[in-house]
C-alpha cells in the first residue's frame, strides 16, 4: 500500500505527464505538417531521379557540380560521352538486392519478376496514417498487371494493417504456388 507521501508524488508527476503528452501531441502536429512540405518539395528530384532511371534525363553539366572526387580528372573530360537516353538496366533488383532492409527478403524467385520493375512511386497519406507505393512494371510473362499498389495503415510506426492489388497471374506462372505432381499408385491384385 503506497503512503500519503508515494501518493502525492505520484499524483504531482502524473500532471507533469499530462502537460508533457500535451507538448508531445503538438509536436507530432508540426513534424507532419513539416515532413507534408518536404514532401512537396523533394517531388522534383524524385522525378528526376526516375527520369535517369527510365533514359528519360536530358544530362547538363549542373548534374555533375557537386560529384567531388568521384570522377578522375580523365572521367570528368569525357562523361559528356556517357549522355546518353538509356535506361539503367535492372535497377530496382539491383537497389532490392543491396538493400540492408530488403535484400535478406528477395528471393531467388522473385529475381526475374523484378527485372521487369521499372519505377516504385511511395507516399503517405494528408494525415500520415496510410503509406502507400505503387510498383511499375514492363510487360512480363509471368503476370498481366503493369501497376501493383500495396497500402499500409499506420498506428504511430507501426503497421496495422495491410491491402494491395491482386496480382493477375498468367496460366501457370504464379511463383507463390508449388505445383506438385501427383504419382498414381498401382493398385494391387
Amino acid at each position: 500500500m503506497p503512503t500519503l507521501q508515494e501518493k502525492v508524488q505520484t499524483i504531482a508527476i502524473n500532471n507533469y505527464l499530462i502537460e508533457k503528452r500535451k507538448l508531445d501531441k503538438e509536436l507530432q502536429a508540426e513534424q507532419e505538417a513539416c515532413e507534408r512540405k518536404f514532401r512537396e518539395q523533394y517531388l522534383p528530384f524524385i522525378n528526376e531521379m526516375n527520369n535517369i532511371i527510365q533514359g528519360k534525363h536530358q544530362f547538363t553539366d549542373s548534374d555533375f557540380q557537386e560529384i567531388g572526387e568521384l570522377l578522375t580528372e580523365q572521367e570528368q573530360e569525357t562523361k559528356h560521352n556517357y549522355f546518353t537516353e538509356e535506361k539503367i538496366s535492372e535497377f530496382w533488383l539491383k537497389v532490392f538486392m543491396n538493400s540492408d532492409v530488403i535484400g535478406e527478403h528477395v528471393e531467388e524467385r522473385d529475381e526475374p519478376l523484378l527485372k521487369h520493375l521499372e519505377k516504385v512511386e511511395a507516399g503517405k497519406s494528408e494525415d500520415l496514417k496510410t503509406l502507400w507505393v505503387d510498383f511499375f512494371f514492363s510487360q512480363n510473362e509471368w503476370f498481366s498487371n503493369d501497376k501493383l499498389h500495396k497500402e499500409f495503415t499506420l498506428e504511430g510506426e507501426v503497421i496495422k494493417k495491410s491491402s494491395g492489388t491482386a496480382v493477375e497471374w498468367k496460366e501457370g506462372k504464379n511463383i507463390t504456388v508449388k505445383i506438385v505432381k501427383k504419382k498414381n499408385k498401382k493398385k494391387g491384385g
